[in-house]
């Protein structure tokens, strides 16, 4: 797709007359969890997605922000360095994955949180990766005074076993989504309305 004009494509070649708009799924999935879901009731919050890859938005009053006062100079935050890693490469599938591999783990992550239960070491690497996301995002939490953190992706279903330490990181309060899959889809019809209004 690199060089594709995908909206012209995608009209011309399905012979669309409609509008079409584009969003971010991470961006989406946060701006819907933030306008219909955890993040409601929160003026200003900021949203990760921590999944296959490492997703983030600063919202205020539901709408994105990119620039302003406390918002970090250098966005999106996935492309940041911590560590001498790029933050993509630590608080990801493959980066949790990374850690659980350094104990001869090699399943799934989905299968690491079913095995923390009764697994101590495993329970250490959720908790320690929690520490380091904490780390990593207090700064930019703190200077956007953002009132919540809300947590999404495929590895927020182990959230109990990183929340902890996630939050003794941050002053923001750490919540979890509620609207799952459907955030997503929420966050990128808010986009369409903004821009062409309710058809």
């Amino acid at each position: 797709l690199y060089g594709v004009n995908l909206k012209e494509s995608l009209q011309m070649n399905l012979a669309l007359d409609i509008p079409i708009s584009f969003r971010n799924d991470g961006e989406s999935a946060i701006v819907g969890e933030a306008i219909y879901g955890a993040g409601k009731v929160y003026k200003r919050l900021v949203g990760i997605t921590l999944g296959t890859g490492f997703g983030s938005a600063f919202i205020i009053n539901g709408k994105p922000h990119f620039e302003g006062e406390g918002i970090p100079k250098k966005l999106p935050l996935y492309d940041c360095v911590w560590k001498n890693q790029r933050v993509d490469d630590i608080f990801s599938i493959r980066g949790l994955m990374s850690r659980l591999a350094s104990l001869g783990f090699y399943d799934n992550p989905k299968q690491a949180v079913n095995e923390a239960k009764n697994n101590s070491q495993i329970r250490n690497v959720f908790e320690a990766w929690g520490d380091d996301l904490g780390q990593f995002l207090n700064a930019s939490i703190s200077s956007f005074k953002a009132q919540a953190l809300i947590v999404q992706g495929g590895l927020s279903g182990g959230m109990e076993y990183f929340a902890k330490s996630l939050q003794r990181n941050l002053s923001a309060r750490v919540v979890k989504h509620s609207l799952g899959s459907k955030a997503a889809l929420l966050g990128a019809s808010d986009a369409f309305n903004e821009q062409y209004g309710s058809i």
